[in-house]
C-alpha cells in the first residue's frame, strides 16, 4: 500500500515510521526537508504545478497540514489553495485513493457545556474553524473515498504549553466549569493506523469520527492535577472577569464501536509518563 501523507509534522512523522514498519511505501511531503523513518518530498503543495508532478500512485492521502501562522490568510492556504491542489491530485487517479483529512473539534459552536458528537451542528465561532469546516466541505463535494477525523485538544511529550501554564501559577477559572477535551498524540496515531487498516481490509468506514479521549474535563481539574504530580501549589482560582462561554463536551463512542481501544483514555493515564519526564528537565528544575 502506498500511502502520502501531505504535511508531515508530529503526527505523520509517527504514523509514517509506524506504516513503513509494516511493509508499506510511505512518502511524506513537505515544504522543507526533515530527517524521518522513511522517504521526504520537498514540495511547496500550494503549487498546483508541483503537485501535479507526483506519481499517481497512491492508495492513501493523509492530510495533516497546518498553517505555517494562524492569520485568515493561513488559514485560507491550507484549507483553499494547498487541499484544493490535493484533492485535484487524488482524482487524478484511475481508482482514487482514500483522502483522509485530520481535522479539529474546533468545526462545532457550542458554549454551553453541551455534549457533541458526529452528528452535532458544525457552527464555529473561531476564524480557524470556519475555515476548517470549510475544508471537510469540500472534500466532501469532491470526492465519494473521503474520510473526515475530528481530533479534539492533542497533547504529548512535546506539546507541554498546559504544563508551563500550569506552572506559572495563571489564576484560573474553575465555576463555571471551562470544559476541555484531549487526545494523546498517540492515540491520534493509533486512529489513523486503525482507520487504513480497516479499509485496507475493505471493511466499511464512518464518513467522520469525532475522536476525544473518555473524560472531558474542566480546565481548572486539568491544571490542578499537572500541579499535584509537579508536586507545586495549586492554580489560583479565578474570581473577576469570569467568562461564561463553557465551551462542548465530545462524545466518542463512535470510534469506540468501531473497535478501537484508546491507549490513555483519559488525561490522567495520559500525562503521568509526561510530567514524570518533565519533572526531571533542565526546564523544570531551573525554574
Amino acid at each position: 500500500m502506498n500511502v502520502y501523507l501531505a504535511g508531515c509534522g508530529q503526527l505523520g512523522l509517527l504514523l509514517g515510521k509506524r506504516l513503513q514498519n509494516d511493509g508499506n511505501k510511505v512518502v511524506g511531503l513537505k515544504r522543507s526537508p526533515i530527517k524521518a523513518d522513511f522517504p521526504i518530498t520537498s514540495i511547496d503543495l500550494s503549487d498546483s504545478t508541483a503537485v501535479a508532478k507526483l506519481p499517481l500512485d497512491a492508495d492513501v492521502i493523509v492530510f495533516t497540514v497546518t498553517p505555517s501562522d494562524f492569520s485568515e490568510a493561513g488559514f485560507r492556504q491550507v484549507y483553499e489553495t494547498i487541499l484544493e491542489n490535493m484533492v485535484g491530485y487524488a482524482k487524478r487517479h484511475q481508482k482514487p485513493p482514500l483522502f483522509i483529512l485530520v481535522s479539529s473539534t474546533g468545526v462545532y459552536g457550542q458554549q454551553n457545556g453541551e455534549w457533541v458528537d458526529e452528528q452535532s451542528e458544525t457552527e464555529p465561532v473561531e476564524v480557524s474553524g470556519r475555515w476548517i469546516l470549510h475544508g471537510e466541505r469540500y472534500l466532501q463535494e469532491q470526492l465519494d473515498n473521503h474520510l473526515i477525523v475530528r481530533f479534539s485538544g492533542i497533547y504529548g511529550e512535546e506539546r507541554t504549553w498546559l504544563i508551563k501554564k500550569s506552572q506559572s501559577g495563571e489564576p484560573c477559572q474553575a465555576n463555571p466549569p471551562m470544559w476541555t477535551n484531549r487526545i494523546h498524540e498517540m492515540d491520534c496515531v493509533g486512529i489513523l493506523y486503525f482507520l487504513i487498516q480497516k479499509h485496507q481490509r475493505g471493511e466499511k468506514l464512518s464518513p467522520v469520527y469525532l475522536c476525544s479521549d473518555d473524560l472531558p474535563v474542566s480546565s481548572y481539574d486539568v491544571r490542578q492535577f499537572i500541579c499535584q504530580q509537579l508536586n507545586i501549589a495549586p492554580p489560583p482560582i479565578k474570581t473577576e472577569n469570569l467568562s461564561t462561554a463553557c465551551n462542548k463536551r465530545c462524545h466518542n463512542e463512535l470510534i469506540k464501536q468501531a473497535g478501537y481501544r484508546f491507549i490513555y483514555p483519559t488525561y490522567r493515564e495520559g500525562y503521568v509518563n509526561i510530567l514524570e519526564k518533565y519533572r526531571h528537565s533542565d526546564e523544570f528544575l531551573n525554574s
